[in-house]
């Protein structure tokens, strides 16, 4: 065997170790992110409330617009940073359509906002994830989510076409990664606190009358929601959407306790009587999905 002849054999072999390992390193990090049913990295604390400085929020909305938002000058952020002074302790509140809605990979709903002309990300937390769960607004996230899956019960949908809505939400900077509908000053309202159709109310210079709400899409309902042995859970869509459904049950610290099928009327209609077992009495949070998609989240207490 010729040395030219060895050094060639040397460096394919380099060349597949190479390949390999990185292969390897590659699914091995997408093996520890499948792992992960939420939870994400950037100035996580900050993004939920659960952070030390979330008690010093000035939680009273104050009205704005999204071109004003998008036009402040923001600062540069790390992944680590904390809660930054003034702008991050504020509370806004705009009026907006609703342009497309995502379930991202951290299980936040990610709700690209628009006035027509301007565009800036808003977004839900997970209430299970093992942080949010901790928050003292995760009711708040769990109505606001609802809110989202009533009237957009398949999601990712990317054209939305609703009247406007009402978003408020604390400012927060995310450090710029390529999101979809991001600012040009990377400023978010994250988390929402609460969402719903723009009304009278929510302006006092804004009158809209004759408003028109639209119909539900997915109505779902526990009664009675406060129960000792059973209750029965009624779903039900406007649309034959319904495929293979699940029930997930979970403490309030995030954990699963449960998990059944549900049985399908129609692929639009689930009606389904929740027993207690031995579960221990307590708030617990409640996940609906189809086809394996995230549907629905809300609350319910076992006396």
């Amino acid at each position: 065997m010729t040395t030219r002849f060895k050094f060639y054999i040397s460096f394919i072999l380099l060349v597949l170790s190479y390949t390999i390992t990185n292969a390897q390193t590659y699914n091995d990090e997408e093996k520890e992110m499948d792992k992960t049913p939420c939870g994400g990295t950037e100035r996580w604390s900050v993004k939920v409330l659960t952070d030390a400085a979330s008690t010093q929020v000035n939680y009273t909305p104050v009205l704005t617009t999204i071109n004003n938002l998008i036009n402040i000058a923001t600062p540069s952020t790390s992944t680590t940073a904390a809660r930054f002074t003034g702008l991050e302790y504020t509370t806004y509140k705009i009026k907006c359509k609703l342009s497309q809605v995502r379930d991202e990979s951290d299980n936040d709903f990610h709700l690209v906002v628009t006035d027509g002309t301007h565009f800036m990300i808003t977004e839900i937390p997970d209430p299970l994830c093992a942080v949010a769960s901790t928050s003292a607004h995760v009711n708040e996230y769990v109505a606001a989510r609802q809110f989202v899956s009533t009237y957009v019960p398949i999601i990712p949908n990317l054209q939305v076409t609703l009247p406007d809505v009402s978003i408020t939400g604390v400012a927060f900077l995310d450090p710029p990664h390529g999101q979809s509908g991001e600012a040009p000053n990377h400023l978010e309202l994250h988390p929402i606190l609460d969402i719903h159709f723009w009304t009278s109310a929510d302006s006092t210079t804004d009158a809209v009358d004759n408003i028109s709400m639209p119909e539900p899409l997915l109505t779902v309902n526990i009664f009675p929601n406060k129960f000792a042995n059973s209750a029965q859970l009624n779903v039900k869509t406007k649309d034959p959407i319904l495929g293979n459904c699940s029930f997930e049950l979970y403490s309030s610290d995030g954990n699963k306790v449960n998990e059944m099928n549900l049985p399908i009327t129609n692929k639009n209609e689930i009606k389904y009587t929740i027993h207690r077992g031995n579960l221990t009495s307590g708030l617990y949070i409640y996940r609906i999905r189809n086809n394996n998609k995230l549907m629905y989240d809300g609350k319910l207490i076992i006396e």
